[in-house]
């Protein structure tokens, strides 16, 4: 006989969706990305809302955003406070506050210097100072902005950044749409990475019925671990009870390098000449090697480039790219910046360049293109 005995209460075990899928289109995730036509399919084993209401919330991994972007009215001026953080060189005030929701979605104000053409996102500005809305030529013209304010025949002569300020979200999903109109006469709230649907007592959602739409969303600054990877749903009665749950695995986000510069830094700096570039980045995974490739203009040479710094090998090169072979820990910043010697120098114009890490031969994070 058994010596010792007791209870233990047990658990309620929900039962699952009869179709739970989320389905990114095809191709490569990269972390801050915004991520067009996600489509998520779901069907329950009996009807909802036929009690009079009831609520479906669905819970993207975190980190991801599934609200529609904040919105913002462009002005000339300053902003006033909050942390600062550099985004690197932008077109235009549209292009700097899409960076900016890409990369800190809990800032609420950006600005981009018409002169240097580099965008600032703000986490916690106090506001702005302002001397007038951007007109419509000005916005879709820097060049317009620029000659007011150099021959002071504006009210803001001198200042040189357009600003925006966010306005609070209105809890509205980006771009939901559903790929039948007949399937769910509702229009869900999203906040963050959480989708609502609400039954009020007029809908219904009939048993079996699959239920098909499409939403955009915006990636992570970082790859979700694998507990904190899937998309969950969870469908409750009109008391709040917890009727269905279920989970579907999320995709790989390729985490992007922070704070990447490139300068030339070579003594001799003329198209043509041998020279130096010095590359420095906050990483944000581990990786023991980096490529550097450069995209435009045309005329780089990268197919004899060396490294004299120890640890550190040039173990590829073409034309257009190089990789050293080197030891970076994630998260932690550069011992000292890459320094790639004899280089050939490229005609003039804007550079670009797409710069990656990878561990063992996987890539682990990149920036699309750097244009200081």
């Amino acid at each position: 006989s058994a010596l010792d005995a007791t209870e233990v209460p047990g658990f309620p075990i929900n039962p699952q969706l009869q179709r739970w899928v989320v389905s990114p289109p095809p191709g490569e995730q990269h972390a801050g990305s915004t991520v067009h036509h996600v489509v998520v399919e779901m069907s329950f084993s009996e009807a909802i809302g036929t009690d009079g209401g009831g609520e479906i919330h669905i819970y993207a991994p975190e980190g991801f955003d599934l609200a529609a972007p904040m919105q913002c009215a462009p002005q000339i001026g300053e902003v006033l406070g909050g942390e600062k953080k550099r985004l690197g060189v932008v077109q235009s005030l549209a292009e700097c506050v899409q960076k900016t929701w890409e990369r800190y979605p809990t800032a609420n104000a950006a600005s981009w210097d018409t002169m240097t053409t580099v965008c600032y996102a703000y986490i916690g500005a106090n506001g702005l100072n302002a001397c007038r809305p951007l007109t419509e030529e000005e916005a879709q013209n820097s060049q317009s902005a620029r000659r007011l304010q150099a021959d002071g025949g504006d009210a803001c002569a001198g200042i040189t950044a357009h600003v925006c300020a966010f306005a609070v979200s209105d809890r509205a999903c980006h771009a939901y749409a559903l790929r039948d109109q007949h399937q769910l006469p509702l229009e869900p709230t999203c906040d963050g990475n959480e989708m609502v649907f609400r039954f009020t007592g007029g809908e219904n959602l009939p048993a079996l019925a699959v239920v098909e739409f499409q939403i955009t969303t915006r990636n992570p600054p970082r790859n979700p671990s694998l507990v904190n990877s899937f998309w969950s749903i969870e469908q409750f009665d009109s008391s709040m009870g917890l009727k269905y749950s279920g989970s579907a695995h999320g995709w790989h986000v390729i985490p992007l390098l922070d704070d990447v510069t490139i300068k030339l830094t070579g003594v001799l700096q003329s198209s043509g000449s041998l020279s130096q570039l010095t590359i420095n980045f906050m990483p944000a995974s581990d990786a023991d090697a980096l490529q550097i490739i450069a995209m435009n203009p045309a005329g780089f040479d990268l197919s004899g480039a060396t490294i004299s710094q120890q640890g550190r090998s040039v173990v590829e090169k073409d034309i257009s790219s190089a990789t050293v072979s080197m030891t970076i820990i994630g998260e932690v910043a550069l011992d000292f910046p890459v320094m790639l010697d004899d280089v050939v120098l490229s005609r003039p114009g804007r550079t670009e360049f797409h710069v990656l890490t990878f561990k063992e031969t996987l890539k682990a994070d990149e920036t699309l293109l750097v244009t200081d």
